[in-house]
């Protein structure tokens, strides 16, 4: 994968440079989702390697708990298995510690960390398929190069001296267009809305928000709030009933490039910069 790809799809995943050190824990969050849902036990396991060895900032541990409140969709995991892949082959971009062997002991930790009252619940067979899985992948490499390694032509590497020049002249890690305003754009009710603004705009039902969609009844009173910060635009979710969805993958909070495609209710609109 050519590095503009490899930042495409960083930038699809919500992944920049503040965040890009959780994407190292992603073969953990596909053990813990693999029998379809995460147990306390799972959850407190991945959290305590990420305090201790990963040293995430605020918002790489968002990203995480982001992952491990909602799964992330099998086109999500596609996409970061050949992003992570494709960063394994960068030993300029540190995704991570870890050999092979440490990957697979962390991931037979977080299958067995829900093992019940002293350990009686046995690794469930799921969970089994996705260790293997990780096993079979990583079985001839020494770092996370391998974890999630896709074997489909179009996602392979190219020579690592042309990667390595590109690594040199330029980073892969995205970071935020610093921009005055951004733009909402979306049909409501057939009829077209666009709002250019500089400052949060909130969304939701209540005649408060910058965006009323008092007619959906999918919307929460305060749903969403697109916030501007220093290093950029994120989208966060109030707390709201049903969910705020970027390209589909329902979010917590998320950095926004531009481009994006958000869902509020049963709405659906494109972020872009102003």
């Amino acid at each position: 994968m050519q590095l503009d790809a490899v930042r495409r799809e960083l930038i699809w995943l919500g992944v920049d440079a503040d965040t890009f050190r959780a994407i190292a824990l992603l073969p953990l969050v596909h053990v813990a989702w693999a029998d379809g849902a995460i147990q306390v036990a799972e959850r407190a396991v991945i959290s305590s390697v990420a305090a201790e060895r990963f040293g995430l900032t605020p918002p790489a541990r968002a990203l995480l708990d982001q992952w491990l409140t909602h799964r992330p969709s099998d086109a999500y995991m596609s996409r970061a298995r050949r992003a992570l892949f494709a960063l394994g082959r960068m030993p300029q971009v540190p995704t991570g510690p870890g050999t092979a062997d440490d990957v697979l002991d962390l991931c037979q930790r977080v299958a067995e960390a829900a093992g019940g009252l002293f350990g009686f619940r046995a690794v469930q067979s799921e969970e089994r398929e996705a260790l293997a899985a990780i096993a079979q992948a990583i079985s001839h490499h020494t770092g996370w190069d391998g974890v999630f390694e896709d074997d489909d032509d179009e996602t392979q590497v190219t020579s690592r001296a042309d990667l390595l020049a590109a690594v040199n002249s330029a980073t892969p890690l995205p970071v935020h267009p610093v921009t005055a305003s951004a733009i909402l754009t979306g049909t409501v009710l057939d009829v077209a809305v666009v709002r250019r603004f500089s400052d949060d705009l909130t969304i939701g039902r209540a005649r408060d928000n910058g965006l009323q969609l008092a007619h959906d009844p999918l919307v929460s009173r305060h749903h969403a709030i697109l916030r501007r910060k220093p290093t950029g635009w994120v989208a966060e979710d109030l707390g709201s009933a049903n969910g705020v969805f970027v390209h589909g993958e329902r979010i917590l909070t998320r950095p926004l490039f531009g481009g994006e495609q958000l869902g509020i209710g049963s709405e659906t609109f494109r972020f872009t910069l102003g």
